[in-house]
């Protein structure tokens, strides 16, 4: 299962380097149904919306 969240903040240090990610809100779940190689999926939406290009995918708990 995936998450899909939307947005983000980058949490910076005292340097203004990127030191983190904060995931902003979540819009849906995807359910991974197969694998294609190292680098695709086949995915069925089960909650929510789907995922928009800037969007991004993170394991769900």
């Amino acid at each position: 299962m995936l998450k899909v969240v939307s947005g983000g903040t980058v949490v910076r240090n005292p340097a203004g380097l990127p030191a983190g990610w904060i995931p902003g809100k979540q819009k849906g779940i995807l359910k991974v149904e197969q694998l294609f190689g190292k680098d695709f999926a086949a995915c069925s939406l089960t909650q929510g919306e789907g995922p928009n290009p800037d969007d991004m995918l993170l394991p769900a708990e």
